[in-house]
C-alpha cells in the first residue's frame, strides 16, 4: 500500500503542476487575442458610425419633403382663397401660360422656383400627357363633350396640380399633389 501512494501522490502532483501552468498560461491576452478583439470592436464601431450618417440622411430627407409639402399647401391654399375666377384671372394676367411658379424656401435652386401649380383648362389633356392619373381628358365645362383646349369661360371643374422638384440629399425628388375646384353656381 505504501508504494502505490507514492505513485498517486506524484501523479496528483504532476496534474496540480499542469492546472498551475494553464492557470498562469491563461491570467493575460496574447497578442492575437488582443488583435481579434480589437477587429471586432473596429466593425462594430464602424456599423454603429454607418448608421447615424444613414439616420442623418433620412432626417435631411424627411426635412426636405416637409418643406415641399408645407410650400404647396400654402400656394394651394393662396390660389384657393382666390376663388375660381381670381385664379383664372391671375394666370390670364401673368401671361405665362396656365401656370403658376412658387418659391420653396430652403430647396430653391438660385434664381429657378422648384414649384409650380398647373392650372387645367384643356380638356384634351390625357394622363400620359400629366404623367399621372387624374381621369383626363375629361369634360371640364359641362357640355358634355371632350373637345375645348381653353374652358376659362366655362369651366365648372378646375383641376390645379401642383409640383415641387428639389436636388436633395436623395438626389432628384419630386412631390405631386391635385385638388379639383369647382365654379359656384350663380343664381338666375
Amino acid at each position: 500500500m505504501t508504494r502505490r501512494e507514492p505513485i498517486i501522490n506524484s501523479r496528483a502532483q504532476s496534474s496540480r503542476q499542469q492546472e498551475s501552468h494553464r492557470t498562469r498560461g491563461d491570467a493575460g491576452l496574447s497578442l492575437l487575442e488582443l488583435m481579434i478583439s480589437m477587429g471586432v470592436f473596429a466593425m462594430v464601431l464602424l456599423l454603429i458610425m454607418a448608421s447615424v450618417v444613414v439616420t442623418e440622411e433620412v432626417r435631411r430627407f424627411a426635412s426636405e419633403k416637409d418643406m415641399a409639402r408645407e410650400s404647396m399647401e400654402n400656394e394651394l391654399a393662396r390660389l384657393q382663397s382666390l376663388g375660381f375666377q381670381g385664379i383664372i384671372d391671375e394666370v390670364a394676367a401673368l401671361g405665362a401660360g396656365m401656370t403658376v411658379a412658387f418659391a420653396v424656401p430652403g430647396l430653391d435652386r438660385g434664381a429657378i422656383p422648384s414649384g409650380q401649380v398647373d392650372i387645367l383648362l384643356n380638356e384634351t389633356v390625357t394622363d400620359a400627357d400629366l404623367g399621372m392619373e387624374l381621369g383626363m381628358p375629361r369634360d371640364l365645362d359641362g357640355d358634355g363633350f371632350v373637345d375645348n383646349i381653353d374652358t376659362s369661360a366655362t369651366a365648372t371643374l378646375l383641376p390645379l396640380v401642383a409640383t415641387v422638384t428639389w436636388t436633395g440629399v436623395a438626389g432628384t425628388n419630386s412631390l405631386r399633389t391635385v385638388i379639383v375646384m369647382h365654379r359656384p353656381k350663380t343664381s338666375n
